[in-house]
């Protein structure tokens, strides 16, 4: 059963950088690698590593060689840790993926390290599913995920889903340490959990036991990385984080086309996400950014184009489908961005705090009701301990950020005329 990932703390030199998003297996074999000639390791890898470390350290070098690759194996079973580095696709393997999509076969599996190049394009559903595609590296120089429009046999489905896979045993596996970078994505990328939204079958079934958050963040993916990319939206929502998801990254990528929604969403129960360095020109239905039910989270030196909708609102959901929502939005940064406004009238805010939508009070919130945690017994949005800080606003015409939780930190925002 896969465990997640354990942070190295350094303690005694020569000691690795910290790094909390990495897998559990490859933090473990850095480790063991960063023995001094002295045979004395870095002292702490959370619990495991600190056992290792004491028995590694009594006696010589020699010993402490023997000891660690046998405690190395022993603990990669028994934890049954992700792969610590996906292997390169082979010839044949690339050779299928980029086969054309038909109505048959749309669908590509990717548990291997991929480079697409120039004139290469993938038009199936790239599915990066479980464990064994912990590590999975796709990167493009020059090449394309998906065809624009209606030309794809995908349009407005997602043309690229990272998701954790339910065994027979019930267990769920989780790809971590999955990065995708420099392509051109033709549809929308979803990354999922328990499920692909709030409302899916053990999202809701989760919801009615009190450690609701815990349980979704413990299956559900983890650290993966959407860098560089350009995303065209084809009318679904651009990026997903589905219930669940953490410590993830959507850095230095150009969003645009259009989404009959948001144009990136992070749902409930996720946390300690980034998003940041981003160019949002897509064209929206409402807000761009939706914070929904999600903590920790960091958006940052963002531009946000076509904000007159809406550009950041921190929020929680209540009982839309059945599903209570148990995390409170707290303790977002929002900090640095640009928010730059068409010009119409009755513009909404570029920030807005604890947003609530009168339909949503009185047709979905008493879906969850009987449920007794979160959203189930209370309705309000709870969107406190957020930071707003330091975003400029062009051409806003009426509020820049409104502020309707409580204990929220508004600070050194500007307007700008256009």
């Amino acid at each position: 059963m896969h465990r997640g990932r354990a942070a190295i703390s350094a303690q005694v030199q020569p000691c690795i950088k910290p790094d909390a998003t990495e897998p559990f297996g490859r933090a473990l074999l850095r480790w063991h690698e960063s023995l001094e000639d002295n045979g004395e390791p870095c002292r702490q890898l959370d619990g495991a590593g600190t056992r290792i470390s004491s028995l590694a350290t009594t006696g010589s070098r020699k010993k402490t060689m023997k000891i660690v690759p046998l405690l190395l194996l022993s603990l990669l079973g028994a934890l049954g840790a992700t792969n610590v580095a996906a292997k390169e696709c082979s010839p044949a393997k690339k050779a299928r993926v980029l086969e054309p999509a038909t109505q048959k076969h749309k669908v590509a599996f990717l548990d291997c390290d991929l480079t697409l190049l120039e004139g290469e394009t993938i038009t199936k559903q790239v599915r990066i599913r479980g464990a064994k595609s912990s590590g999975v590296r796709l990167i493009c120089r020059g090449g394309r995920i998906g065809l624009p429009g209606k030309r794809s046999l995908l349009y407005r489905k997602d043309i690229i889903q990272i998701s954790s896979v339910r065994g027979k045993d019930n267990r769920w596996s989780r790809p971590e340490d999955v990065i995708i970078d420099g392509c051109t994505v033709n549809g929308a990328i979803r990354v999922s959990g328990l499920g692909p939204h709030g409302q899916a079958k053990f999202v809701k079934a989760s919801s009615r036991n009190g450690n609701h958050t815990e349980y979704a963040q413990s299956v559900a993916p983890r650290g993966i990385v959407l860098r560089n990319l350009v995303i065209r939206g084809d009318g679904r929502i651009p990026v997903y984080f589905s219930p669940g998801v953490t410590n993830s990254r959507l850095v230095n990528s150009r969003i645009i086309g259009n989404s009959v929604s948001s144009g990136i969403y992070l749902d409930a129960e996720s946390a300690h996400n980034v998003i940041s360095g981003n160019v949002f020109e897509v064209r929206t239905a409402r807000e761009i950014l939706s914070i929904d039910g999600s903590a920790h989270n960091v958006v940052k030196n963002n531009k946000f184009y076509h904000a007159d909708l809406g550009g950041v609102f921190i929020y929680r959901n209540c009982g839309e489908g059945g599903t209570a929502r148990h995390q409170k939005p707290r303790y977002n940064s929002v900090t640095g961005n640009t928010f730059y406004y068409d010009g119409g009238r009755n513009a909404r805010p570029g920030v807005w705090l604890s947003f609530k939508s009168i339909q949503r009070v009185l047709f979905l919130c008493p879906q969850d009701a009987g449920i007794p945690y979160g959203s189930g017994t209370d309705d309000r949005n709870f969107a406190r301990q957020n930071t707003v800080s330091q975003n400029t606003f062009v051409g806003a015409s009426g509020d820049t950020v409104l502020d309707w939780g409580e204990n929220n930190k508004v600070f050194e925002n500007r307007r700008v005329a256009r």
